[in-house]
């Protein structure tokens, strides 16, 4: 009896000192093997929800070789990568490179503009544009401002520009009518040179092929500038056309001549 007595006491007390080592633990503590690798798993889980198939986001800008052989759909994709990256991670040359593909686009957009003018003078049944009312008040103050900048302007270049219209002597009442408005334009503009060539004539036939001047559309006329023993042509209306719409594209046009010869 006295055993059974004293075996109880010592499996009660070593029940006890368990408890009480699990007590260290927290009360009602329980342990569960698996839960370290749960918790870990679940991490996993939560990283690759973020970054699909274990990807992480890229820190450097690349700029690829075939950057003309792309597509918009692809640019698009390229150009909002890269300044994805030059936010979050800004550095010298992440930042350089996505200047780099901003003048990229930016030089596609001038490209465009650019082609599209010269297309729109070839074309002139495309144009469909209005212009957009304004004040009277607004006119007035633009009109003057615009007239300021173009006299200073033409006081300076004029006298190496010739306004050159291309004509049919054939068709005399659309000759006539745009001979009216190139007089206007010299007696506004007495310092720019004139000159007015018939298609028929034969010894300019190298001159209508160089320029690609058509029989179909006349009258047609250019702009062209004897800079530094160097000549430049541009078209600036084809078709019967109002002194603004040719002396507006002749100030246009010959700006950027001038300013790309400042570059040289």
């Amino acid at each position: 009896m006295t055993k059974v007595i004293i075996m109880s006491l010592l499996c009660s007390s070593m029940a006890f000192a368990n408890f009480y080592k699990n007590n260290l633990e927290g009360w009602f503590a329980y342990k569960d093997a698996n839960l370290t690798e749960k918790l870990e798993d679940n991490n996993t889980k939560k990283d690759t929800a973020k970054f699909p198939a274990g990807k992480k986001p890229k820190k450097i800008v690349e700029i690829p070789e075939d950057l003309e052989e792309l597509s918009a759909k692809e640019f698009e994709a390229l150009i909002t990568e890269a300044k994805e990256i030059s936010t979050m991670n800004p550095t010298k040359d992440n930042v350089r490179k996505f200047i780099i593909l901003q003048n990229f686009v930016q030089q596609k957009a001038d490209a465009l503009t650019k082609t599209w003018g010269e297309v729109m003078l070839e074309n002139p049944e495309l144009d469909i544009s209005v212009n957009i009312a304004k004040t009277s008040f607004a006119k007035s103050a633009m009109g003057e401002a615009s007239k300021t900048e173009k006299k200073t302007f033409f006081s300076k270049f004029s006298k190496y520009m010739t306004v050159v219209m291309f004509y049919d002597s054939n068709k005399k009442e659309a000759t006539s009518k745009q001979d009216d408005v190139m007089n206007f334009i010299s007696y506004d503009y007495s310092e720019i040179k004139q000159l007015k060539i018939d298609i028929n004539n034969k010894k300019a036939d190298e001159l209508f092929a160089r320029l690609k001047i058509s029989d179909e559309r006349l009258p047609d006329i250019w702009l062209m500038i004897d800079f530094d023993g160097k000549q430049a042509w541009k078209r600036v209306a084809i078709g019967l056309s109002t002194q603004d719409k040719i002396m507006n594209k002749v100030y246009e046009y010959s700006k950027e001549i001038f300013k790309e010869e400042k570059k040289k």
